[in-house]
């Protein structure tokens, strides 16, 4: 009855009172102190930052990853930050959200047209497919592209499994020119090989005093197959033009020797012409036996053309010289001063320019 009237009047039972006033009084919620909410402020604020940043340059990747150390730097200072910075927050993590759905549907966009591309490899009409190794720096470009979308947006497996097929039947293609260009490549090594063994041989079969034009021509001919051996490895041709040079030089040494021999020889001729043009001395004689041993040279050892050409214009220059002032001396001398024999050349140079 004593409950009842106390329950009436407003207020509790004797024994909640009893247990009520047992319990400690509530204490309240501590507030936290400025230093926590200064440095929360601060980190979350550096983080909203980064993020907005992000955002406004349109980095889907790295706005994905500035929202995620956001969400983390919350679960540790959130229960300190205001609620204008939260709301902040609230709105750079849906503005990224967006970000990442339209990163999304740009790169679909790019992998579809990949996808076309890599399609397109094995429609080509006939009379324009691409040749072998165009078809493989045109896979591994279409590759190299599909991985950079994937790090711009989150993966397409649809997409990804037909592209791949594409690229699978492009690759059996340029797996079958690979197997032709192996053999080819063995080929031209075996021939090339061979042709090293050739010129080897044939320098051993020289005689001591050859035929120096053959020799030459022979020279020409080997350096011409070397050129026309075909293509093969990188590393395989630098081996083999290691020992190539080898054996082109051994075979083209006795005849560097002899076109050094002749070159002197020839230089040793200009100088004596140079010699007869300075001393004035007209002889047909000698002009005739330096044209001799010149042509004789020429015959037996042949040069270079344009060397061949620039001795041989310094070899004419002083005998031109000489027979112009021949000419001039002739045609300024008196009659009666000619000779008999002087004089029937100037008679038939006047009848033949009449």
């Amino acid at each position: 009855w004593a409950d009842e009237l106390r329950v009436a009047r407003g207020g509790v039972p004797a024994a909640e009172a009893a247990a009520a006033a047992e319990r400690p009084a509530r204490q309240p919620k501590p507030k936290a102190p400025p230093e926590a909410v200064a440095k929360a402020v601060q980190v979350v604020g550096q983080a909203l930052a980064k993020l907005e940043q992000e955002t406004a340059e349109g980095h889907g990747k790295a706005s994905a990853g500035a929202a995620a150390a956001l969400r983390a730097t919350l679960k540790t200072h959130g229960k300190h930050i205001d609620g204008e910075l939260e709301q902040k927050v609230s709105a750079a993590l849906v503005a990224a959200g967006e970000l990442e759905g339209w990163q999304r549907w740009s790169a679909d966009q790019v992998r579809e047209e990949l996808l076309a591309k890599a399609e397109a490899l094995l429609q080509r009409p006939d009379g324009q497919a691409l040749g072998g190794r165009k078809m493989q720096e045109t896979l591994r470009h279409l590759r190299e592209q599909w991985k950079q979308a994937d790090q711009g947006g989150a993966p397409n497996h649809g997409l990804w499994k037909k592209f791949d097929e594409a690229c699978t039947q492009v690759h059996q293609q340029v797996q079958l020119w690979l197997g032709k260009a192996r053999a080819q490549s063995s080929e031209n090594k075996a021939s090339r090989q061979a042709l090293i063994d050739e010129v080897k041989a044939w320098t051993a079969a020289q005689p001591a005093t050859p035929d120096w034009k053959e020799t030459a021509r022979a020279l020409r001919q080997f350096g011409q197959r070397w050129r026309d051996g075909g293509h093969i490895g990188e590393k395989l041709f630098a081996e083999l033009q290691t020992a190539w040079k080898e054996a082109i030089h051994a075979a083209e040494a006795p005849l560097k020797a002899k076109q050094k021999e002749s070159i002197a020889r020839r230089e040793a001729l200009i100088s004596e012409a140079k010699s007869l043009q300075d001393g004035g001395v007209f002889s047909v004689d000698a002009i005739k036996s330096l044209q001799h041993q010149w042509q004789t040279l020429a015959q037996d050892v042949p040069l270079d053309r344009k060397l061949e050409q620039k001795l041989w214009d310094a070899f004419r220059a002083p005998l031109d010289a000489l027979f112009e002032r021949k000419s001039a001396e002739r045609s300024r001398a008196p009659a009666q001063a000619l000779s008999a024999y002087d004089r029937a050349v100037v008679d038939a140079a006047q009848a033949v320019q009449a």
